[in-house]
């Protein structure tokens, strides 16, 4: 057998091999990305400091110490852009709403409401659009109503208006 008639070992099989290993990797790699991406969109957002999600203590305790309501009203599945305008820095965490909830005392509530708004909250309290936010006195009535994606500026003055009237 002479050399010519030896099978030869040509490097093209390890250029593809190691050409499908890369795209392996790529293509692992777009995987995760997008699994983060998509895990981080179905994630509840935070809330901000001080909300709680149990309406009906927050009810008990609003008339037991004669102290106004703020309820936020949000579903993960609809308008999420407006639930996160509301929820960021420009929103309810920033530091003039802050100091606006503490001022007037509010007792804070997260709602969290099913796609087609169909729970017995949001027709109680006739909820059409989320996110919504409804400050309420200690005894339930309605002193103002906030829909979509509103900014600090709103929040606050409607926080203010609102601990200015009577309980």
């Amino acid at each position: 057998m002479t050399q010519s008639d030896a099978p030869s070992q040509s490097p093209t099989p390890r250029k593809r091999s190691s050409n499908r290993h890369a795209k392996l990797v790529l293509l692992a790699a777009v995987l995760i990305v997008l699994a983060f991406f998509y895990v981080k969109s179905i994630r509840d957002p935070d809330m901000p400091k001080g909300f709680t999600t149990d309406l009906a203590a927050a009810r008990q305790k609003a008339r037991g110490e004669i102290r106004p309501m703020l309820i936020l009203f949000w579903s993960p599945k609809v308008e999420t852009t407006a639930t996160g305008h509301l929820l960021g820095e420009k929103g309810l965490p920033h530091k003039s709403v802050v100091e606006a909830i503490e001022k007037g005392k509010y007792i804070c509530v997260a709602v969290k409401l099913d796609r087609n708004l169909q729970s017995a909250p949001a027709k109680e309290f006739q909820i059409t659009r989320v996110p919504t936010l409804l400050v309420l006195s200690s005894m339930g009535a309605e002193r103002a109503r906030l829909e979509g994606s509103v900014g600090h500026a709103s929040i606050e003055a409607a926080l203010v208006e609102s601990a200015a009237s009577k309980p």
